[in-house]
């Protein structure tokens, strides 16, 4: 428990320390989000904007465990201490999993701007069914954090960067913006990262009746 304590305080105090280089990314990412709902503003579907910005929000926390998480492979053994936690008794995965904390904050971020820009914009965004929203992006979270330290886990293998075994990113972005219904998402509800990603975007449709 005492290890546990010491990977949040890390991670946290490092979050403080690299805010700004954090939202330097964030804001990377809300200019991707930007640009795809842009589409939808400008062909007047506007009442698909809630629920492709939850979809590629979602993409945010996937895309972002790829690097904040497998990523810290190849800064942990730059600066040696891969071999020090481990002579220490600290699991490398322990620490990998706390990476968690500034992939929250990042994708936190992100929803934030982008919310505010549209807002200031005169888009509204409403979400319908916040409950099922929040469940499924605890799913994904949970799912992301696996994914992670299993690109870490290759990266430690073989001693090649996790980011380069990464293929949900890229595949999953075109994904994020793919009509849904409750149909087709029985399909592929349990297809990891994918399932809780759509399901996301679904719980962030509009109810028929407001249609």
């Amino acid at each position: 428990m005492g290890r546990t304590r010491a990977v949040i305080w890390l991670h946290a105090i490092r979050a403080r320390r690299y805010l700004l280089s954090m939202i330097s990314s964030s804001l990377t990412d809300t200019l991707w989000i930007v640009t795809l709902l842009l589409g939808f503003v400008l062909s007047g579907k506007t009442q698909l904007l809630a629920e492709n910005l939850l979809g590629l929000i979602a993409w945010t926390i996937i895309s972002n465990s790829a690097w904040m998480i497998s990523g810290w492979v190849d800064y942990l053994g730059v600066l040696g201490l891969i071999e020090e936690h481990e002579a220490r008794g600290t699991s490398v995965f322990l620490v990998l999993t706390g990476r968690i904390i500034p992939l929250l904050l990042s994708s936190g971020i992100t929803s934030t701007i982008t919310l505010i820009i549209f807002r200031v914009a005169g888009a509204e965004i409403a979400i319908h069914y916040p409950i099922h929203v929040l469940l499924t992006l605890i799913l994904l979270v949970v799912q992301s954090a696996v994914y992670g330290l299993l690109l870490g886990a290759l990266a430690l293998k073989t001693g090649i960067p996790g980011y380069m075994f990464d293929i949900a990113s890229l595949a999953f972005l075109g994904l994020a913006l793919m009509p849904i219904n409750e149909e087709r998402l029985s399909q592929i509800i349990f297809v990891p990262l994918l399932g809780p990603q759509l399901a996301t975007k679904l719980a962030g449709q509009q109810p028929l009746d407001s249609h």
